[in-house]
């Protein structure tokens, strides 16, 4: 394995591997990342709007800065597929949304400020995010949105 976080942060990595088989585990690992260093999660996101339980696939991935940064959440068509080598045998399309909270590159945008610069800001771990990310599709099914800071509104 290359040097990662996984390596400089083994209990860091140990803690959300475990928190994620507790609280999302229909979330499926991708092995082969981590021969690279890198932690990869896919997985469904289930809310439930008024007319019935929808289903979102997401891939989450962890940035070789985590604990530093968040791990991204990326919507995509479909669940990937993995080959019996396990490679990705099918690649999901990103599933880009008409929506001011998504980054070009597909990620979802889920928290106004960044939080880790400021003395005593959070780390945030791979449960937060899907929890999150779990609210920001409700919104998008419900077009309920939490309203933005008046300095969110102005930068965007």
């Amino acid at each position: 394995m290359v040097m990662s976080w996984i390596n400089l942060y083994p209990d860091w990595y140990i803690l959300e591997r475990q928190s994620i088989e507790i609280h999302y585990p229909q979330f499926k690992v991708y092995d082969k990342g981590l021969e690279t260093g890198n932690l990869l999660y896919f997985g469904e996101l289930v809310v439930r709007p008024s007319g019935g339980a929808v289903r979102q696939p997401v891939i989450m991935e962890y940035p070789n800065s985590f604990p530093f940064q968040p791990p991204k959440v990326i919507p995509v068509d479909a669940l990937p597929s993995i080959g019996t080598n396990g490679e990705i045998s099918h690649k999901p399309q990103i599933h880009h949304f008409d929506m001011r909270h998504q980054m070009p590159d597909g990620s979802l945008c889920l928290f106004q400020r960044e939080t880790r610069l400021i003395p005593g800001g959070d780390i945030l771990r791979g449960i937060d995010i899907l929890r999150r990310a779990q609210q920001w599709f409700l919104g998008f099914h419900t077009k309920h949105w939490p309203p933005d800071s008046l300095q969110s509104e102005l930068e965007s």
